[in-house]
């Protein structure tokens, strides 16, 4: 039968935060908009139904149970600290702490599965789109022998690459803060992180493994070299231009960043009074005290000095109903700080907006060069220090060396400096923004749709 009049039933899993949900939100949307005859059901947390409401109105969505302690929770309800998961570029402790920060219980992962299982059986989906790290719904889709395809929302070359010594001695392993250039020392070191990472990764899913074996789940394979085997196809939401060098794959397609629709009128209208502004936005995760935006404040006061002309716009988050009132009120007429933005879509688009000092995200950065902005990285956690690097070694930006709260006043003034001054990084960054843009979300949409 033709697919008019046997529409395909496709299953979009995710289990984590906004930054892992936004792409597979984004291309099941361009599917409805195409294809309205096909059945869109979305499996992820029940912290996400107002959204999916929002965004799918027609799609059927299977909410997973959230635990009241886990990150996802915590960071919705803005009690979360980054400080759980961040860690010093390439230390064992980083490993450590990002692998059990996406890695369920057994518990809730054979509770995940077990949920991701009852609605293949109810809807029979012809193929699905997981989220790398939700390893449970791969783990369910394997079994079930559903074709899949897997988004890959971080630095692609962590996943794609050949686990061959010369791919492991000239590409830096994923957080550990090194770039393509790395000395001899740093490829011994990343041996031995990559090594450690393997070994941290290895007893963690054994012992998950074994957990769940033993209420009768069978473990999927869930290493790299299982999903470059079994997905049909494997989304990484960036280009080749803007990643480092990888051998070609059939199965990898290159969507670029999948940016949503948004309102060019959606942006703080503060804007409009102020040619040249820096905006600083480090995420939903990320939460400052009084003394980093104090921090701040210094390096606004000394750029402002040499840049007059310079306007700064803060957006804190979750965090402003923690910063000392007195702090805010104390910033001068070209500083402006706020929690939230009505878009930050809008914002980037904005012609004043001329820096984008972010804390790397892989939402984030590549937001930031879809409109051609020089990024100023101050990396966080985990692939934070992956792509601050890479902003850094394709001349889209600088990244400091200091993350949050122990960044360097001088460090970030200088560099933010030489972003507004020199002209090469905007050079770079309007060529890289043609680039983010040759690919999109039809990409997905025709891969998905001719399986």
């Amino acid at each position: 039968m033709s697919a008019a009049t046997n529409p395909k039933t496709i299953l979009f899993l995710s289990n984590l935060h906004d930054g892992q949900l936004n792409p597979l939100l984004h291309i099941a949307n361009a599917i409805t908009h195409s294809q309205p005859s096909t059945k869109i059901v979305v499996v992820a947390s029940e912290l996400h139904a107002n959204r999916i409401a929002e965004t799918l109105p027609t799609a059927v969505f299977c909410p997973l149970q959230t635990a009241p302690d886990s990150v996802l929770a915590r960071v919705k309800a803005g009690t979360f600290t980054a400080k759980e998961v961040e860690g010093p570029a390439g230390s064992v402790v980083t490993i450590a702490k990002n692998i059990t920060s996406i890695m369920p219980s057994p518990d809730i992962y054979a509770a995940e599965y077990n949920a991701v299982t009852a609605t293949i059986e109810t809807y029979a989906p012809d193929v699905a789109v997981v989220d790398f790290v939700f390893f449970a719904g791969r783990n369910a889709v394997a079994n079930k022998q559903i074709p899949f395809f897997c988004n890959v929302a971080f630095a692609p070359l962590n996943v794609i690459r050949e686990q061959t010594w010369t791919a492991t001695w000239n590409n830096p392993s994923s957080a550990t803060g090194f770039g393509v250039d790395m000395t001899f020392l740093q490829k011994l070191y990343n041996i031995w992180f990559i090594v450690a990472q393997s070994a941290v990764g290895v007893v963690h899913f054994a012992n998950l493994a074994y957990r769940v074996g033993k209420v009768g789940i069978k473990f999927y394979d869930l290493s790299h070299r299982a999903i470059r085997r079994d997905a049909r196809g494997i989304f990484i939401n960036t280009v080749s231009e803007f990643e480092y060098p990888f051998p070609p794959s059939e199965n990898v397609i290159e969507t670029g960043p999948l940016v949503s629709s948004f309102d060019e009128k959606d942006y703080d209208t503060w804007l409009d009074g102020h040619e040249t502004v820096v905006f600083i936005g480090f995420g939903s995760v990320t939460k400052l005290d009084t003394n980093t935006v104090q921090k701040f404040l210094s390096v606004f006061e000394t750029v402002t000095q040499k840049y007059p002309s310079c306007a700064f716009l803060f957006k804190v988050g979750h965090t402003v109903d923690d910063i000392d009132e007195n702090v805010i009120k104390s910033a001068p007429e070209n500083v402006r700080i706020v929690g939230f933005l009505q878009s930050q879509l809008a914002t980037l688009n904005h012609p004043h907006v001329k820096v984008f000092a972010s804390h790397c995200g892989g939402n984030g950065v590549h937001e930031g060069l879809y409109f051609g902005k020089p990024i100023l990285g101050v990396p966080r956690w985990s692939d934070c220090y992956d792509f601050a690097q890479r902003v850094q070694d394709f001349g889209v930006g600088l990244r400091v060396n200091k993350a949050i709260p122990t960044i360097e006043v001088e460090e970030v003034e200088a560099k933010m400096l030489r972003l507004l001054i020199e002209p090469q990084f905007t050079k770079n960054a309007t060529e890289m923004m043609k680039k983010m843009r040759k690919s999109g979300v039809q990409i997905a949409v025709d891969a998905i749709m001719k399986n």
